[in-house]
């Protein structure tokens, strides 16, 4: 099976554009977590949905997007200005 993830533009000064390659339907959970790991906010993707807007409502700093899909994650660190 084939899992990946795309986020653009990265750094960011407004929100990020994540999208999800995958072979697989299957719900998806992405979280966002601080540069120290605290939860900061958690969606659950509908099957179908592949590419999301995020981040708008974040401050300046270093973040860590968790994108989990069954036994498939991957992190990416994010940067906002």
């Amino acid at each position: 099976m084939n899992f990946d993830v795309k986020i653009s533009p990265n750094p960011s000064v407004s929100d990020f554009k994540l999208q999800i390659l995958t072979s697989v339907i299957a719900k998806t959970t992405v979280k966002i977590l601080g540069s120290h790991g605290g939860l900061i906010k958690e969606m659950i993707l509908s099957p179908y949905q592949k590419n999301i807007s995020l981040g708008s409502d974040l401050n300046a700093g270093t973040y860590i997007v968790e994108v989990r899909q069954g036994n498939n994650c991957k992190k990416t660190k994010l940067q906002k200005y």
